[in-house]
């Protein structure tokens, strides 16, 4: 147990509701020095409603982060939970074409992994 001092891992917990779908709940700790924050925070939570649609497009993907077309299609598809092999299928290119492609879409999100980019893409 980090007892408030550290920083341990964080977690994803599903609140459920009567009528609708969970809410799932991300809770990730944070320096609070990184952000220029009082010390007193030590995590930022994200609130996910799966009830609620999401409106992700090419274009609002393009003007937030400015991928190429190709690359918007593959993080799309990623965002929606395909694959690297299954996104190289449905979109008729190599997993490599598609490996390359994340690759680039990683710096211009300013993430490193593909959950991180899966996260960053739901939350904007």
């Amino acid at each position: 147990m980090a007892k408030g001092k550290g920083l341990a891992s964080g977690g994803t917990v599903a609140v459920s509701r009567r009528e609708r779908p969970p809410l799932q709940i991300q809770v990730n700790p944070i320096q609070p020095s990184q952000f220029n924050l009082a010390q007193s925070i030590a995590a930022v939570a994200f609130v996910n409603d799966l009830s609620r649609p999401r409106s992700r497009s090419l274009d609002g993907l393009r003007t937030v982060f400015g991928p190429t077309p190709a690359e918007c299609r593959v993080a799309l598809l990623v965002a929606d939970g395909h694959t690297p092999k299954a996104i190289a299928e449905m979109i008729g290119v190599t997993g490599h074409t598609v490996h390359s492609q994340m690759k680039c879409i990683f710096p211009k999100t300013g993430v490193s992994r593909q959950s991180e980019l899966i996260r960053r893409l739901l939350t904007n």
